[in-house]
């Protein structure tokens, strides 16, 4: 099979090294590989593959680098930018966009970020530091210049893409609603389930601790977790809360100030990244997970939960839940609190290894540059 030739544009993360080791043992050819490495920066940071070149975007470096392809039929955009929307939107339309979906680039998107919040989060975010004069400043330079703003190009290069790419199927859905567009779907995750998690963790039989979304990020909405908690009278020896990767001062130090209020010594805050095997054998001390995300997001705690038998509490509508729900896979909303029961573990991960399964993940990344 001839193989086309693709252009990937990514960001500085490790999942993009998977791409390249990935298509590499497939025996994929004509395959290149750019990253944006900012304005501030010559290399990536974190990006390890010596396949993968770091740009500036649309640089006179970038441009040139393109230019030399040859015959350039595809470009892959993995994790979407104002920079990749820019120079999409200079594409002949011979070219095929792709978009592959993480969940952060589609939900930060004007018209899909008014519901990642709940009320209670809201409250504790504080607004832009800016003046309100500065801001209408800026708006009328941008104005007097015919300066477009990046959620501007973000939005004009959404009906350049020619197809999602997503393992969250409903995303795609949701992204064609609110924009009125029409990309093709196809079927891709990175990893499959044996790489996204450890398959060897059981939760204990004396398993009672509460864990409280995966990050610091606003969009985990602890404050609602924890009146939950209470509300509901759950049973716990300590609420595990995860803090350390997109923590903000001014949300974070509440939640944390909450915590201990409301849990005292049994409140126990990640606050420091841990070696992933410590992290691991924390989780099966888990009987609880509340996941009350407004949208797709952690999907790496929730999977490790649902294959250890932990009870996986989420919101419906968040894309996963509905991913898992229509799986098959032992999933509750906030609202079955009292028709809980014991997850069935085995069928949870008869159905994970099925859908997240090695050859289903390879023939995703096939259909990914055809």
């Amino acid at each position: 099979m001839d193989n086309k030739t693709v252009l990937h544009l990514g960001s500085d993360s490790h999942n993009y090294d998977y791409v390249v080791s990935s298509l590499n043992r497939l025996g994929v050819k004509n395959q290149y590989y750019l990253v944006d490495v900012g304005e501030d920066r010559l290399t990536p940071k974190k990006i390890k593959s010596k396949q993968i070149i770091g740009f500036k975007p649309n640089s006179i470096q970038f441009r040139a680098f393109v230019e030399e392809l040859p015959s350039l039929q595809k470009v892959i955009i993995h994790y979407y930018t104002a920079a990749w929307a820019k120079f999409i939107l200079t594409l002949p339309p011979s070219v095929e966009v792709t978009w592959v979906f993480w969940g952060n680039d589609g939900y930060l998107l004007p018209k899909m970020r008014s519901s990642i919040h709940s009320a209670k989060t809201k409250e504790l975010l504080q607004p832009s530091s800016s003046h309100p004069i500065t801001r209408k400043l800026k708006k009328l330079k941008r104005w007097l210049t015919r300066e477009k703003t990046d959620r501007q190009y973000l939005e004009l290069g959404l009906p350049r893409i020619n197809t999602c790419a997503t393992w969250v199927e409903n995303d795609w859905l949701k992204i064609k609603k609110a924009y009125t567009i029409n990309p093709q779907y196809c079927y891709f995750a990175y990893y499959s389930i044996d790489m996204l998690i450890d398959t060897n963790l059981r939760k204990k039989e004396n398993a009672k601790s509460i864990l409280v979304g995966h990050s610091g990020d606003p969009a985990n909405n602890h404050l609602d977790a924890f009146d939950y908690i209470i509300k509901n009278k759950l049973e716990y020896d300590r609420i595990v809360c995860p803090m350390t990767y997109g923590f903000r001062p001014d949300y974070g130090n509440t939640v944390l100030q909450k915590g201990q209020e409301l849990f005292g010594d049994q409140f126990y805050p990640l606050l420091t990244h841990l070696p992933i095997e410590e992290y691991n054998e924390l989780l099966t001390s888990v009987h609880i997970g509340l996941a009350l995300h407004n949208y797709q997001k952690g999907a790496g705690n929730t999977l490790s939960l649902l294959w250890t038998g932990a009870k996986v509490i989420m919101r419906e509508s968040n894309t996963l839940y509905q991913t898992y729900k229509s799986w098959g896979i032992d999933v509750f909303l906030e609202e079955e609190v009292d028709q809980m029961y014991q997850p069935n573990c085995f069928k949870n991960q008869e159905i994970l290894g099925t859908q997240m399964s090695q050859s289903k993940i390879d023939a995703g990344y096939l259909s990914l540059v055809q």
